[in-house]
């Protein structure tokens, strides 16, 4: 193993998992109840976290979301893909399989108003993308 791999990190790598762990904390007690996986990060240049989930389970479940996914494939699944930025940290990018998740709310078939999650510091726009998420599944959802 390379002399400090494994062991020691920057502050940087230490902010970015630590703004993953924020997000997992925040999102998991969200998506997780809605059939989607927990968290996964990757650390890069941005925090990137995606919440999966069964594509099949995620027809059923919201089939006025997936209205346009092709989900006909055995192995489908569905990521919600959230991008933050750990200096300053702030939410830079929340796409749902494959698409900004602005442009699935502003498509007309949920009231929830803006996303406005992206671009504002990290526990403000967390807090605003749990309350659009929440009101998007309950909506989309005709088991709950």
């Amino acid at each position: 193993m390379a002399e400090g791999i494994g062991r020691t990190m920057t502050s940087s790598a230490d902010s970015a998992l630590a703004i993953a762990r924020h997000v997992c904390d925040a999102l998991d007690p969200v998506l997780t109840p809605h059939g989607f996986q927990a968290g996964q990060a990757g650390i890069g240049r941005d925090v990137e976290v995606t919440f999966c989930s069964a594509g099949h389970e995620f027809s059923a479940r919201f089939p006025h979301l997936a209205y346009w996914m092709d989900l006909s494939h055995p192995a489908a699944c569905v990521d919600l893909t959230l991008h933050a930025h750990p200096q300053p940290a702030r939410l830079s990018r929340v796409w749902l399989e494959g698409r900004e998740l602005d442009d699935v709310v502003r498509d007309g078939r949920y009231a929830v108003g803006p996303v406005d999650g992206v671009g504002l510091p990290l526990e403000a726009g967390l807090d605003r993308l749990a309350r659009t998420l929440t009101v998007l599944l309950l909506q989309g959802s005709p088991h709950e």
